[in-house]
């Protein structure tokens, strides 16, 4: 099942970031406990070899409830893993998702209530409770999908430890993730740069906001008073002293104001 809700998908579960943890906690691990399982969570706690423990789970487990909401893709690969194995899987999804995928589809499935509400609750844990039970009654120890899939050879789980070799090897994978997303923040600095530069190569940005405090104290020798500044620049002369002093870094709207007014104060224009 999903453990987050997705953030385009807010609104649809009432801004509850945490709908999915409540749909669990509250519904799923009731009913599954009523139904005389022992539940384990999907919740996963560190970061094993693709967390090997949810593959284990995947393999042990009597029965799989697999929540098919929101279609999360990690929900799809586990739910392959539990198919290969061949071992039941009892799908659900929520009204909120409004189809699944063709290949799931052709498995009876159960669409639940999103919103759990205390007059409907009861109602709702019950019909789950029964396509639960009817699940089992159908595959007992196989998983629908062989059926019509005509799958004749089942995958079975490495029995042998993968050892500290498979764990460097991920650790080597995650090191090329790192350096290939270096790698592009590097190559879109390179193109932002080039981005800011005129037709004769000479850059367009403005030179860094260090000098600011400078140009500060430049308008106070030129006789602009604080109050006149602060006022031309639309903040508080606490704001402004902060400014001269070094102590406040201008966004980049007020740092183009503060070099505006310098600019015309001093009858050039800044390259």
């Amino acid at each position: 099942m999903p453990i987050t809700t997705p953030p385009d998908l807010l609104g649809a579960y009432g801004g509850d970031a945490s709908h999915f943890q409540h749909i669990l906690e509250h519904f799923f691990l009731p009913v599954i406990t009523e139904t005389g399982f022992q539940p384990i969570s999907p919740n996963a706690v560190g970061s094993d070899v693709i967390h090997a423990h949810i593959i284990s789970n995947l393999n042990s487990s009597d029965l799989v409830l697999c929540d098919m909401s929101t279609l999360n893709p990690n929900v799809f690969f586990e739910l392959g893993i539990r198919t290969a194995l061949n071992k039941p899987a009892c799908l659900v999804k929520d009204e909120v998702t409004r189809y699944v995928p063709f290949d799931a589809s052709i498995v009876n499935y159960h669409t639940y209530s999103s919103q759990l509400l205390p007059w409907n609750i009861e109602e709702q844990k019950q019909h789950l409770k029964s396509h639960i039970e009817n699940t089992l009654s159908l595959e007992r120890a196989d998983n629908a999908l062989w059926h019509y899939f005509a799958i004749s050879h089942a995958a079975h789980l490495a029995t042998t430890n993968t050892g500290e070799d498979a764990r460097f090897e991920y650790l080597n994978r995650k090191i090329e993730q790192i350096e290939y997303a270096a790698r592009r923040i590097e190559q879109a600095s390179m193109q932002n740069e080039d981005a800011r530069r005129d037709a004769q190569g000479r850059p367009t940005h403005p030179t860094p906001s260090s000098v600011i405090p400078d140009m500060l104290r430049a308008l106070r020798e030129r006789g602009v008073t604080d109050d006149v500044l602060a006022d031309q620049l639309g903040i508080r002369q606490e704001i402004l002293e902060g400014l001269r002093a070094g102590e406040v870094v201008p966004s980049p709207a007020l740092d183009w104001k503060i070099r505006a007014i310098v600019s015309g104060a001093s009858g050039k224009t800044e390259q």
